[in-house]
């Protein structure tokens, strides 16, 4: 078994200041959501059972310890990203192909994000959980494809937006390409709900899971500044305060240790997008996409996710209007 000590990635980061305080509101608790968490939870520990058997255990306590023991892995991803799950028209084997599907499509951009950008650190037990986790993912998603009456190429297609996103063939130069290609990103994460619920279903994922981007790279400005990553909120400042981002990480008296920002220029760019209105811009735009999410949940009926939106809106942004469009 692996001795190296294992501190999650989310526990590392320090989220201090203003910005870092900008949260969705938490949906009421639902018995029927913590039994799919549950069974998201098992697909996952399943895929961890067919590694070989010197790596199980690792895998297994990796995922478990991910959330520092305070919440399931699962639980890491809000549930309009997940409780779509909860419709009552599947049979039994699409259901139990979906669910796999969305567990190891929530779990794979998580991991291969943070054993690419060094957060996590590559042992034999997670290179192989991510590797297991593709095939799974794939021949799951194959197989819903073809239960459902859809084409392989579906899957394929979902496959590769993913990985042309990730690895930044899609071209940058604004805000609004920033966010397109965060959707080519999810697709993974869409793909189930497009099998199980066609497009509009699709869509209120996707729109949720970029206004979730949104509220991330505010929270996460500390973080990024540190590594260098052009997120949205860079993509929404100008000149002037692109060289204050760029400022946070100089040092101007002594030394900085590592993990830190320097104060001053922090101050001052944590003030100005405030004062200048950029932080209510971006809410405002997260304010927009729950809307056309919830508007999209509403129209399918899916009234528990139109309830969660609701809810997870509630000090963020203003209200959700009960038909928004």
């Amino acid at each position: 078994m692996d001795d190296t000590p294992f501190v999650s990635p989310l526990v590392r980061r320090r989220r201090e200041g203003a910005l870092a305080k900008l949260r969705f509101g938490a949906p009421r608790a639902s018995p029927e959501r913590t039994q799919l968490c549950a069974r998201l939870d098992a697909k996952l520990l399943e895929t961890c059972a067919s590694l070989p058997a010197p790596l199980q255990a690792d895998a297994q306590a990796d995922l478990r310890r991910y959330g520092a023991g305070q919440r399931s892995f699962t639980e890491l991803f809000h549930p309009p990203t997940w409780t779509f799950l909860q419709a009552p028209a599947l049979d039994d084997e699409a259901r139990a192909l979906a669910e796999s599907v969305q567990a190891h499509g929530l779990f794979l951009h998580l991991w291969d994000d943070h054993l690419c950008d060094g957060q996590l650190a590559p042992t034999p037990a997670r290179l192989q959980l991510g590797a297991a986790a593709w095939r799974r993912f794939e021949a799951d998603a194959l197989a819903l494809a073809q239960h459902r009456g859809q084409t392989p190429g579906v899957v394929g297609e979902a496959i590769a937006r993913y990985f042309a996103a990730l690895t930044g063939r899609a071209a940058v130069g604004d805000l609004s390409a920033y966010l397109e290609r965060f959707r080519d990103e999810v697709a993974i994460w869409t793909l189930a709900p497009r099998l199980v619920g066609g497009p509009r279903l699709a869509a209120v994922v996707e729109d949720f899971s970029v206004a979730w981007r949104l509220v991330d790279d505010l929270q996460d400005a500390r973080e990024d500044i540190l590594s260098g990553q052009r997120s949205a909120l860079w993509w929404s400042c100008g000149e002037e305060l692109r060289a204050t981002w760029e400022a946070c990480r100089r040092r101007r008296s002594g030394e900085l240790r590592r993990g830190q920002v320097e104060p001053g220029a922090w101050a001052r760019f944590e003030a100005a997008v405030f004062d200048e209105g950029i932080v209510a811009e971006a809410l405002d735009s997260v304010h927009t996409l729950m809307c056309t999410s919830h508007g999209n949940a509403v129209i399918l009926k899916y009234v528990h996710i139109a309830q969660e939106i609701s809810e997870m809106a509630i000090g963020l942004t203003p209200p959700i209007p009960e038909n928004s469009p």
